[in-house]
């Protein structure tokens, strides 16, 4: 069953619960007490609270993958212009390393202005 309430949502709907079975007695209403409504929302806390964290470390990781990208990127146009600079724009070893050989470029047409 899926919940579209988040999880402070619920545990402050559990504390009002907690509250009034406290204030009241503590009444069991079939297995659910207020204690067993306590651990449970205890457990849901502690939960919360380690997905926050993995949340975190997540996150610095995304940061760390994408400085990382940009670095090989950067490298990766370096060594590309480096072949082409060794080999030339028109060698299969260009075209290995990603390269458009300059002999498969289409050659630019000349733009045709309205009114001529």
């Amino acid at each position: 069953m899926a919940n579209s309430k988040t999880a402070d949502q619920v545990l402050a709907d559990a504390a009002k619960i907690i509250k009034v079975l406290n204030e009241n007695g503590k009444p069991k209403l079939g297995d659910l007490t207020a204690d067993t409504l306590t651990t449970e929302s205890d457990k849901l806390r502690t939960l919360d609270a380690e997905l926050d964290e993995k949340r975190l470390d997540i996150a610095k990781l995304v940061d760390q993958v994408s400085d990382q990208v940009k670095v090989v990127a950067e490298m990766n146009v370096r060594g590309r212009g480096g072949v082409k600079a060794v080999f030339g724009g028109d060698s299969p070893q260009y075209e290995q390393v990603g390269g458009t050989r300059a002999s498969e470029r289409k050659t630019p047409k000349k733009k045709t202005t309205k009114g001529s």
